[in-house]
């Protein structure tokens, strides 16, 4: 485990030893002398020569108020909300530019603030505050700063146009590449198609004009594949299953489409296993203590079969578990479409379909969803590791709501310990969107039992994507 930075305080500190500060702890301890590996577009941001002021002010607001978090200085967490403020103030006269709203310096302000908006929570635990209906109120506004950072983030991107990826900067393509990430969690949480996910944006930026040019990698692919479910809910939310004379097609093309990106996703992951000259996780040893992180005791005391997993490193982890997820994402879908189809009193469906939902019901059973819900769940000791810093927590944010919505029914150690780690990410993370969401419930929709409209159990996270 690494050491903290030196405790802030009012007294005069340099903006560069307080990003510094905040980068050691952001990124994973093992990481630090690695090359854009951890974090590229932070990275990039960061060592920036002569950054303008918007995009400064927003790093500088970030490593105030995670370093008063982390130190418990209220009047640091103060001081960096101030700041964002001013931030603010600058990326509006950025954008308002013909000529800085185009430069990728402004990219990297948007995201930075979007990062800001999910540490803008629980800063102030240990006050009374933390339980006051004020708290609340600012919780629903940092969700609506996030999504209105993303929003614009993606609005610069499709303004820019396809092509402009195709040969540009480190920081632009890094930017980009983020972007998406964050875009299509958007797309996930709304069920809804995004432009980022149509054909030109999956395929253009990654033309090459040079042999030497790299093509999209492992992860830009799976976020295709998150795009396009996306845009799949979307369908299946408009889909009326209940009329007589469409419900029976709807049923056939819906289950076919699941069922096909499902095998998409299979193959994804045997390209995964193709190209990686390690295992992609393994059992942890039952002694090693410095893997365990969260709740050792609790793993210390199960059988080998549910021990938890580690990986060769934390960005190995994400795309194993964002892979689950997905999963868990599909299967969910697929049953619930079997469900409605089987209940359905307004007709019967014809018997070749009837037995193809029987198959496909059984083969997306409950059990395989708490499967991969209860893998992502033994992911979570590495993931939440003070090693790997507050970009391991952040990571998991997305996954681990997956699981603790496929596992909350049950009333199992897993369940159990699925809600103690999603409780690690507000009370020792201080990633306030962990807290905010699971006091949502059915607000928004996230509670399977309650809802009867053909929704997945997994209706994901704001906040969830940095």
């Amino acid at each position: 485990m690494y050491s903290m930075p030196l405790p802030p305080s009012s007294a005069n500190v340099s903006e560069a030893q307080l990003i510094s500060a905040f980068w050691e702890c952001y990124i994973p301890s093992w990481s630090r002398a690695q090359t854009g590996s951890a974090c590229a577009w932070l990275q990039h941001s960061i060592c920036l020569p002569n950054p303008p002021p918007a995009l400064r002010l927003a790093l500088k607001a970030v490593a105030m108020t995670r370093l008063g978090w982390l130190h418990k200085d209220d009047a640091f967490v103060r001081g960096g909300r101030a700041i964002y403020g001013n931030a603010l103030i600058e990326l509006q006269k950025a954008l308002y530019d013909k000529r800085s709203m185009w430069q990728d310096e402004t990219m990297a302000t948007c995201n930075v603030l979007a990062l800001y908006e999910v540490n803008n929570f629980l800063l102030l635990f240990h006050t009374v505050l933390i339980r006051s209906m004020q708290l609340s109120e600012s919780t629903t506004a940092s969700m609506i700063g996030y999504s209105s950072h993303v929003e614009g983030l993606t609005n610069l991107i499709i303004m820019r146009g396809s092509d402009r990826y195709r040969s540009c900067s480190p920081l632009a393509r890094a930017m980009f590449e983020e972007t998406r990430l964050k875009t299509m969690f958007q797309s996930l949480l709304h069920r809804k198609a995004s432009p980022l996910g149509s054909h030109e944006w999956c395929t253009r930026p990654w033309h090459p004009k040079r042999k030497d040019q790299s093509q999209k990698d492992i992860f830009q692919k799976l976020y295709d594949h998150g795009f396009a479910l996306g845009a799949l809910l979307e369908e299946i939310d408009n889909a009326d299953f209940a009329n007589r004379d469409t419900g029976t097609e709807a049923i056939q093309k819906y289950l076919r489409r699941c069922s096909a990106m499902h095998a998409k996703l299979h193959l994804w992951y045997q390209e995964l296993l193709r190209g990686s000259d390690s295992p992609l996780y393994w059992l942890t040893p039952p002694n090693d203590a410095i893997k365990l992180g969260p709740a050792d005791e609790y793993w210390a005391s199960i059988s080998n079969i549910n021990r938890p997993f580690s990986f060769p490193n934390l960005k190995t982890a994400f795309i194993i578990i964002l892979y689950w997820a997905l999963k868990l994402a599909i299967s969910s879908t697929i049953a619930k479409i079997c469900s409605i189809a089987l209940s359905n009193p307004t007709f019967p469906i014809p018997s070749p379909l009837n037995t193809t939902v029987q198959q496909m019901r059984v083969q997306h059973a409950k059990i395989g969803r708490t499967e991969n819900a209860t893998n992502i769940m033994r992911s979570m000791p590495y993931c939440l590791h003070d090693s790997m810093g507050l970009i391991g927590a952040q990571k998991s944010l997305f996954a681990l709501r997956a699981a603790l919505l496929s596992l909350r029914r049950s009333q199992t150690r897993e369940s159990k310990m699925c809600e103690r780690m999603y409780r690690e990410l507000y009370e020792k993370k201080g990633l306030g969107y962990a807290k905010q969401v699971a006091d949502m419930g059915p607000k928004w929709g996230i509670d399977p039992v309650l809802d009867l409209s053909g929704q997945t159990e997994l209706v994901l996270i704001a906040g969830a994507w940095c």
